[in-house]
Order: C-alpha cells, then structure tokens, then sequence
C-alpha cells in the first residue's frame, strides 16, 4: 500500500510518500509523478515514509533527478541512488530469510 499527500510548500509541489512502493503501488507512484511532472517543471518527494521500493520504482527515480528533488528519504534510498556514478541505481539484492 502506498499513500501520497501533498504537502505546504512555497514555489515547489512537494508530496509525502509513506508506505511500500512494490509492484502496483510502485506502478502508481510512477504514474502520479509522471503525471504531475506533465502539470509542473519539477516536483519534490519526501520519501522518508518510505518503507521499500522496487526496482523499476527507484530507477525511474534515478532517471527523473533533474525534475524530482527528493526532499526527505531512508539512508538505504540515498545509498542506492547516489550509488551509481551514471545515474542509474545499484541493483535491489533480495533478501534472505
């Protein structure tokens, strides 16, 4: 499950992610930041909610920094987005157990 709430901002659409953004939750965030960036020039995240992400989640992420400041986010996401000198994230290791 996924829940996204806009938060008070000046100039900038900043939203608050909380949940797991798997599979179709991961699905709709990335329609909900595709379709508010066809509305506005940039849009920014506070993630810190954020409990997982899959794959194709964080690397369409990875591929909209230049339009998607992410305000607020886990250290793991930090770790894995900036982790990639080409912009693309390391690969999710699955976990044991």
């Amino acid at each position: 499950m996924i829940r996204i709430s806009r938060l008070p901002a000046n100039g900038i659409v900043t939203f608050k992610v909380e949940g797991r953004a798997l599979g179709s939750f991961g699905e709709e965030l990335r329609k909900f930041v595709g379709d508010t960036l066809a509305k506005e020039k940039q849009v920014s995240l506070d993630l810190e909610g954020l409990l997982s992400i899959d794959q194709p989640t964080l690397e369409f992420l990875a591929e909209k920094r230049s339009s998607v400041l992410i305000s607020k986010a886990p250290r793991y996401m930090d770790r894995l987005l900036g982790s990639v000198p080409n912009g693309r994230p390391a690969r999710l290791e699955p976990q044991e157990g």
